[in-house]
């Protein structure tokens, strides 16, 4: 038997509690047991070379392999980082994630070997080509299952790039004096947000859903989408998005106990909220239906405020009426 280990870095960085550091789970990939590890941490010198930090350290193995990013990292490549801490006594709360390790199990006659110049080898064949093409697709259903659990943006087809104010243009000016040196744009959009970090029994079921190929119910796929677009500055798709979470879950509230005085095939949102059986926020109407329909037939503009507020009352609905279970 040979026993395979990977090195994964992730398409984007999670957050989770210091309790998931160090902890190995079970995964299924390209229909393939193996043991996920995540990196550990300690005391010390961080990536700021601050010795009152803490620094994300890989699992330790002695043949991870190299990742073609290392080059582009910090020092021999960055595992995570914890970004916030206390001083007195040291200690932290969550940190962010950027690589995981692989382990699995092979048959020897399952692996190829293709020979080096130094006489080593490298692992090859169509076991390891299996999970280089399946593993993105394990990872985005995690992904997802995080998004959805804790509003940590993972729309990841679609990233946010911190820009500069004007980036691409320059100046230089010609006076009596002589010509001038050049001024570039020197003001940064920063994006600041407190994303809610995966505990140990979250993790644990957003793998296990993840290895069982399963997804969010819809509605929270929405909120998930409602958030991303939020962020993104794209308010009214997240109007659109968060009042569509919305209606579905009174749509299916209404199949399963007809709501009184209700007595269309077809009901839109607004008759769903203004007959619902259930206590919703006072302004639902106003804050989100009226907003909804502003946008999809009136093309309202949005604003933030506004986009804001529907999604908190979508997310206030939904998480009552269809909980995600994590723990």
């Amino acid at each position: 038997m040979v026993r395979v280990f990977a090195r994964y870095d992730l398409p984007t960085s999670i957050k989770v509690t210091r309790g998931c550091l160090g902890k190995t789970f079970s995964a299924r990939i390209a229909d393939r047991r193996m043991r996920v590890s995540f990196p550990g941490w300690k005391r010390g010198d961080d990536a700021w070379q601050r010795p009152d930090g803490f620094a994300i350290v890989p699992p330790a193995v002695d043949l991870l392999p190299q990742s073609p990013n290392d080059r582009e990292r910090l020092g021999d490549g960055e595992w995570g980082r914890v970004t916030e801490w206390r001083t007195g006594p040291p200690r932290f709360r969550a940190a962010w994630v950027s690589c995981l390790m692989m382990e699995i199990v092979l048959r020897d006659e399952l692996i190829e070997r293709r020979a080096q110049p130094t006489g080593s080898w490298d692992p090859t064949g169509p076991e390891i080509d299996s999970l280089f093409e399946e593993v993105q697709s394990w990872f985005d259903n995690v992904l997802v299952w995080i998004g959805a659990a804790t509003g940590q943006d993972t729309l990841i087809d679609n990233p946010i790039h911190r820009r500069k104010w004007g980036e691409g243009l320059s100046f230089r000016a010609l006076s009596d004096d002589g010509p001038s040196g050049t001024t570039w744009p020197n003001r940064m959009e920063i994006r600041v947000s407190r994303p809610t970090p995966l505990t140990l029994g979250m993790l644990r079921r957003v793998i296990a859903m993840s290895n069982a190929a399963r997804l969010p119910p819809d509605a929270h796929l929405f909120l998930r989408d409602a958030r991303g677009e939020l962020i993104r500055g794209r308010f009214r798709r997240s109007v659109i998005d968060a009042a569509t979470s919305v209606e579905l879950v009174l749509a299916r509230l209404h199949s399963r106990n007809s709501f009184p005085g209700l007595n269309h095939p077809r009901p839109t949102l607004g008759l769903l909220v203004d007959h619902a059986t259930v206590a919703l926020p006072v302004d639902t109407r106003d804050g989100l239906v009226d907003r909804r329909n502003d946008a999809i037939h009136r093309g309202a503009h949005t604003g933030r405020e506004t986009a804001s507020r529907a999604l908190e009352i979508a997310t206030q609905i939904v998480t009552q009426l269809e909980p995600l279970a994590m723990d």
